[in-house]
């Protein structure tokens, strides 16, 4: 006995029909209540039974199923049934089901696309009714729900490739839905065979119309067949080395016959059956050959007493054939009535077919014309004769001119569209029509797409589309006939027109229309349908869809429109040297010259805009420009040309000015006061690039400079510089000048790590108060960097000079600067923060991974456990910087008590919690704690009203119901290997009130496959158990 409210009877177990597909075979330990189903025995002829016989790994003879076979499945009237086959699709393939909950309930949602999707699921290619209706087309009854606002509808959306849940409101349900034309196994978009392949790429199916999945016998020739074996008589063998072949053996009795050895003829049995001392053939001239099953004495064949040529007749004179007793041939010449001929012109041959023969042996066959060919209308239907068209005639010999009859005058409605024969019926043509079935004016089949599958966003291409009219009217441009794009139906998606033009403009029944589309591809990259389908404008959209789909992949670099690199060029059409074509996806690399960071002229100068040899970035050439002191001429006449040549003016060889300054030498000045000026006239210089015009004898020094190439800005820079005195006179008061970008703040001489000779000013100054002949002197100069950015360089110069040193050598050692990911001012792993400390994942300003480890808020885990995963979408992240992801719950899991219902958390059964992710434990109440009289008692919610348990209960039912509930369960003790098993559930209530809302389960134990379209419409499958809801039994009801 069971007791309570509707909610308390969810447990009781299964009601209806359900049935379960057979993959195993063999015993099957079921639970209760299901049966055990042992092993099928085969039925049916060995070609039809679907079972491999011959254990060749094939089955059975091709069957083919008619693309308008007429078959049909319905509902009607019943929007609860529709929604559990759909909900029984869904559960199979992953889609969204639609809710069967009391509260929020969904239905189907009627509109041609989900009414196609569901035949097609049911295994029919045609709607042919859909109705909103709830007690069925033309009966009345609601539309849609009576109160819409939290109910929904499920539509299925090509585009998801889902069923797509939408509000209720506005729309109507599902509630009729016929579909004709089952379609074969080869075609249902259904793996029927369980290989892993469907249709036509499933190697079984021999052609889009074959109803088995299976791969066919060739040794069955039809259903019928009751071989698939290739037996002895029809293998094409001597099996038996007797000179005759299959059927021409005498012991073949049939080409299903498997022994060509026995029975043995006479004439090969080793036995004298004539008696006559002589043995088989040819032994014995009794016999023509081993398969002459007469070894007696030889007698012609018109004396023999024989019937030879099989025609009643036997010897002479009895036989047309024989001219006398002597006779040896029994066959000709043969009577008119029996020689294959139409003697006598009246369409019939021979007897007993021409009237005009009494026997065969009767040689006159003239005297008598059949119906068929006697120039009447004997049926009067309108059609004379076998050669005037009448359905009933097979041939001019035919005797019956009155039957068979065709559809179209067999008195029968043969469509079953209400309509019966020619001319009431509009599908029949006339009376000897034999199909009274209505072609549907407008049809086309697709013949298919030429179109690229890869595309890149926003280019262009043409798509061209083939529609074959299979229909019985004519398209025209004129009449609006055109093709239009589909799922959804008239989308934009490749271009503002949704409509291509039939080509030709006129395209008859069986001509097909060729039709080209310009798309332009959507400028979103990912997966789109180019889908088309046939359409009358202002009329109906008809035939199949032809369908599509292609992949618009994102524009490459070098044609999206944007400077990638940020060097002032954009896209290849805009001049970026680093792209090769419109199709490159790199705009960074190669670089030019120009922007390459390479001084490639080796005059110095890097790049656009340092180096004057580049015109811009794009610039691929850098030698361009030379400066003066590196182009190679003696731009001032001093005899000196360039840097590299010894130029006094020249300071580097990216010097622009030769001139200046100019040394003591050609200065024009007298600087030792000798009374003589410059060279050749003062004898103190040796040239014009000599700068001391004093005629003592002077030392001469070189210096050599190195340093690092790459530093970390803030590092300190340790440069060694090595002076020397390559002449054999000592050098005094020298000074080693090295300017280290002091002017510019970059750099600081550090003192303490520097040579006690060395001294801060405008960089370092070093004096050294002499320096031997030959003799050397290693510096060492110590700068900390400052104010310097990531990428730059720092280019350091050293010059040794003196008081009485006429020659200066220069040295540049240049050095760049590299950063820590985690000190470089970019945002490398793209969370929003930037370095240490801000970005999480930087532990010091060293650290040179801005990427591990994450924090909790953008690790891709649910740290804490509340179904919500990292910044924004977990509320307890504050940014994706923060390391604790917990800090919030939602109130259906915060162990809390929100709404005071006495009710906590979805765990704790709070009847406001949908999950416990749901943030709102107030909404939506349970009927018993929402202030209404839900059930018209006078009592209102727990604890006034004594039908509510508590205030979760949602059944504000008044009173103490019961209802007593049993159920039996029947079905096959064995069932055929392959077959489908329907079970027969029974429930009782045998209880004094009605039970509401019963749930019924049955567990489908391993082997069985639930078969949603043979079972009740309101049972579905959910995880591994059938279930079959809303359910209401009354007192004593049985269902």
């Amino acid at each position: 006995m069971v007791t309570g409210k509707k909610r308390a009877l969810a447990s009781l177990c299964l009601l209806g029909i359900i049935a379960i597909h057979c993959e195993w075979i063999g015993a099957l330990a079921i639970p209760e209540p299901l049966l055990s189903v042992p092993k099928a025995e085969a039925s049916g002829t060995e070609c039809s039974d679907n079972i491999d016989n011959d254990g060749d790994g094939k089955v059975d003879a091709l069957v083919e199923l008619d693309a308008y076979n007429g078959e049909t499945r319905s509902w009607t009237g019943d929007t609860a049934g529709i929604r559990s086959f759909v909900n029984g699709i869904a559960a199979q393939r992953g889609y969204t089901q639609i809710s069967t909950d009391w509260h929020g309930q969904g239905m189907v949602n009627n509109d041609s696309t989900t009414a196609a999707k569901v035949c097609e699921w049911a295994g029919f290619s045609t709607v042919e009714l859909r109705d909103c209706y709830e007690f069925g087309p033309g009966a009345g009854g609601r539309c849609n729900f009576t109160s819409c606002g939290d109910n929904t509808m499920g539509k299925w959306n090509s585009s998801m490739n889902n069923i797509q849940i939408t509000g209720a409101c506005g729309t109507t349900w599902l509630a009729s839905l016929t579909c004709r034309h089952r379609l074969p196994a080869c075609s249902d978009g259904v793996d029927n065979d369980g290989d892993g392949s469907i249709d036509s790429n499933d190697s079984g199916c021999a052609t889009s119309r074959d109803d088995n999945e299976r791969a066919h016998d060739p040794d069955c020739t039809d259903p019928n067949d009751n071989t698939e074996r290739v037996t002895q008589c029809n293998d094409g063998l001597d099996n038996d080395g007797d000179g005759a072949t299959d059927l021409n053996d005498y012991s073949c009795s049939s080409g299903t016959d498997d022994d060509e050895t026995n029975p043995k003829s006479e004439c090969q049995d080793g036995l004298d059956n004539d008696s006559n001392g002589l043995t088989d053939y040819p032994n014995d001239p009794g016999c023509s050959s081993k398969q002459d099953n007469d070894e007696d004495g030889f007698d012609q064949q018109c004396g023999d007493g024989v019937d030879n040529d099989g025609d009643g007749a036997t010897d002479y004179p009895n036989d047309f054939s024989c001219s006398s007793s002597t006779d040896n041939d029994e066959t000709n010449p043969k009577a008119e009535c029996g020689d294959g001929m139409d003697n006598d012109g009246n369409g019939l041959i021979d007897f007993p077919n021409d009237p005009g023969c009494s026997t065969k042996q009767d040689n006159d066959e003239d005297g008598y014309d059949a119906q068929c060919s006697d120039g009447l209308d004997n049926d009067g239907d309108g059609a004379t004769d076998f050669s005037g068209g009448d359905f009933s005639c097979s041939s001019g010999s035919d005797n019956d001119e009155t039957n068979p009859k065709a559809q179209c005058q067999d008195g029968l409605d043969n469509d079953g569209d209400g309509l019966t024969d020619f001319p009431n019926d509009p599908g029949c043509s006339s009376k000897q029509d034999n199909d009274e079935y209505n072609a549907p004016v407008n049809d086309a089949d697709c013949v298919g797409i030429s179109a690229p599958s890869s595309v890149i966003a926003g280019s262009t291409f043409n798509g061209t589309i083939t529609m074959r009219n299979t229909g019985t009217s004519t398209w025209t441009s004129s009449s609006l006939y055109r093709i239009g794009t589909q799922n959804p139906q008239d989308n934009t998606r490749w271009g503002a027109n949704n409509r291509a033009a039939i080509s030709p403009s006129t395209i008859v029944p069986g001509q097909s229309t060729v039709s080209t589309y310009p798309a332009t591809a959507p400028s979103t990259p990912g997966t789109y349908s180019f889908d088309w389908k046939m359409v009358r404008d202002g009329t109906e959209w008809f035939g199949e869809t032809c369908t599509k789909s292609i992949q618009v992949t994102p524009a490459p670099q070098c044609n999206d429109g944007l400077d990638n690199d940020g060097d002032g060029a954009t896209d290849f059409s805009g001049g970026d040297f680093s792209c090769s074509s419109a199709t490159d996806t790199d705009e960074t690399n190669p670089k030019s010259e120009c922007q390459d960071g390479l001084d490639n002229d080796g005059n110095g100068l890097i790049d656009f805009p340092n180096d004057p040899g580049c015109s811009s970035k794009q610039d691929n050439d850098e030698d361009g420009f030379d400066p003066q002191c590196s182009d190679g001429l003696d731009n001032d006449g001093d005899g000196a040309t360039d840097f590299s040549g010894g130029d006094f003016s020249c300071s580097s060889g990216s010097d622009n000015d030769e001139t200046n300054p100019k040394a003591q030498c050609q200065d024009g000045l007298d600087n030792d006061s000798d009374g003589l000026i410059d060279f050749p006239n003062d004898p103190g210089c040796s040239s014009k690039q000599d700068n001391v015009e004093s005629p003592q004898n002077v030392a001469t020094l070189t210096v050599s400079k190195s340093g690092p190439a790459t530093a970390i800005p803030g590092d300190t820079l340790i440069y060694s510089v090595v002076v020397q005195n390559t002449s054999s006179i000592p050098a005094s008061q020298v000074e080693v000048v090295d300017p280290a970008h002091g002017t510019n703040g970059q750099t600081v001489f550090q003192p303490s790590q520097s040579s006690s000779q060395c001294v801060g000013q405008g960089g370092a100054i070093c004096y050294l108060p002499s320096l031997g002949p030959n003799q050397t002197v290693t510096l060492t100069l110590a700068f900390r960097t400052q104010n310097i950015n990531c990428g730059e360089a720092i280019n350091n110069i050293a010059i040794a000079g003196a008081q009485y040193v006429p020659e200066v050598t220069s040295n540049i050692v240049t050095t760049r600067m590299e950063c820590d990911q985690c000190s470089d001012g970019e945002d490398n792993d793209g969370d929003g923060a930037t370095d240490y400390p801000d970005d999480f994942s930087c532990s010091s300003d060293t650290d040179d991974d801005e990427t591990n480890p994450k924090s909790e808020c953008q690790d891709g885990l649910d740290n804490d456990g509340n179904g919500l995963i990292d910044f924004p979408n977990d509320p307890g992240c504050s940014s994706k910087q923060d390391n604790d992801e917990d800090g919030f719950d939602p109130q259906c899991n915060d162990g809390l008590d929100n709404d005071g219902d006495g009710a906590t958390d979805f765990s704790g059964g709070d009847f406001s919690c949908s999950s416990a992710t749901d943030n709102d434990e107030t909404n939506p109440k349970a009927q018993c704690q929402d202030g209404l009289d839900n059930d018209g008692n006078g009592l209102i919610d727990f604890p006034n009203d004594p039908g509510c348990s508590s205030t979760q209960d949602n059944v504000e039912q008044g009173g103490i119901l019961q209802a007593d509930l049993s159920i039996t369960k029947s079905g096959p003790v064995s069932v055929m290997r392959g077959s489908t098993v329907i079970y027969t559930m029974t429930a009782t209530n045998n209880g004094p009130h009605t039970a509401q809302n019963v749930t019924i389960g049955d567990n489908v134990p391993s082997g069985l496959q639930f078969n949603a379209a043979q079972s009740d419409s309101n049972c579905a499958l959910v995880a591994n158990t059938v279930r079959c809801n809303n359910i209401t039994l009354s007192s004593g009801q049985s269902e």
